[in-house]
């Protein structure tokens, strides 16, 4: 437990998201039912906002690049179109 006379020290920790995109990766690849019920529950747009309340700083390099293997995976038309609306268009995560 800190101190109470000191202040509490966030660092940015850009290990933690590529190790959650990769997850989601894992879950969704080569999975009709799970990328359908993922879509079913609009999960981009969920992921999507918490993104967006992330720190420009953790949205790496490597970041990008997992969320364009994540792309390359889905099947579903309709969760292709989520991702690209909620993720790669929506302005708030790339400015």
């Amino acid at each position: 437990m800190p101190e109470q006379s000191k202040p509490i020290k966030y660092g940015i920790d850009t290990t933690l998201l590529p190790i959650l995109i990769q997850i989601l990766t894992a879950f969704l690849k080569n999975s009709i039912s799970n990328q359908e019920e993922f879509c079913s529950i609009k999960g981009f747009l969920v992921i999507g906002h918490l993104l967006s309340r992330l720190r420009i700083q953790n949205i790496t390099m490597q970041v990008i690049e997992l969320l364009f293997r994540l792309y390359k995976e889905i099947l579903i038309p309709d969760l292709a179109s989520q991702m690209l609306e909620y993720i790669f268009l929506d302005i708030r995560l790339w400015i």
